[in-house]
């Protein structure tokens, strides 16, 4: 399927990780507006796949206590699946999932990303995976509560405080300020992007055909944090389209991760 650039740019902007939901599963009419664009977008990479699950997030998500405290309310979710012998799995699941993120967020439903602390026995018993496929990540999905609790307030606050790292710090020779506008829209596009902690693994190298994006460090976190460089990849994408420039990704070896080439 083709990206709906405009409308996922602008999902971009409205996104951020909501950790208090309304204890409800998705509305119906969302439900299946929302499977119906999984169904095709499920297409885009051979070996990975989402699930949707209407019900039971809490049970996944039991005893969850994450770097921004507790994801509550949430009942519905997704599931990434990718299939054990996948070539760059890591990157692909995080480009498929904030794909759906960013559809799901132009629905004015609300996610969360959850890597890592989350009880993988239970995803088991609600969706049914394969033998050579593994999880790898889960997304609450639901809707934000209205009122903000106290210690979900502190934790925004925090949050906004710890400003995130400029380009001239994520482009390996700084910024150029003769670059296209395509350039500058997509990378502050992926510098938008979220990750576990809010690490920003990623860093970028432009070249005359395109953005190469590479990992920061290489270290026993590889795994999760290509997932977060395959995130900053769709936006990246995202910014280039709404900029009228289309392109495609060439997936690398360490330490790059993936160029994207334009047309």
């Amino acid at each position: 399927m083709e990206i709906p650039a405009e409308k996922w740019f602008e999902a971009v902007r409205k996104r951020s990780s909501i950790r208090t939901f309304l204890s409800a599963s998705l509305k119906d009419k969302d439900e299946k507006k929302f499977t119906e664009f999984l169904d095709e977008w499920n297409e885009k990479y051979k070996g990975i796949r989402i699930k949707y699950v209407r019900d039971g997030f809490q049970e996944v998500a039991k005893g969850f206590v994450g770097s921004y405290g507790k994801i509550e309310g949430a009942q519905s979710y997704l599931v990434i699946l990718a299939e054990k012998n996948t070539p760059y799995k890591n990157e692909k699941s995080g480009y498929m999932g904030e794909g759906a993120v960013l559809e799901a967020v132009s629905m004015g439903i609300s996610t969360c990303w959850v890597t890592g602390t989350y009880k993988k026995k239970n995803v088991s018993k609600q969706v049914d995976i394969k033998d050579d496929e593994i999880i790898k990540s889960v997304i609450a999905l639901g809707y934000a509560k209205d009122k903000t609790k106290l210690s979900e307030k502190l934790v925004k606050t925090i949050v906004s405080s710890e400003k995130r790292k400029p380009l001239e710090e994520l482009c390996e020779n700084g910024v150029d300020e003769n670059w296209p506008d395509w350039v500058k829209t997509a990378l502050e596009t992926a510098r938008l992007a979220p990750s576990a902690i809010n690490r920003q693994p990623w860093r970028f190298r432009v070249e005359d055909d395109g953005i190469v994006v590479y990992l920061a460090k290489s270290d026993d976190e590889k795994g999760s944090r290509k997932l977060d460089c395959g995130i900053a990849m769709a936006h990246l994408e995202v910014g280039a389209l709404c900029s009228g420039v289309k392109g495609s990704w060439k997936l690398s070896l360490d330490p790059e991760v993936a160029k994207f080439i334009k047309e």
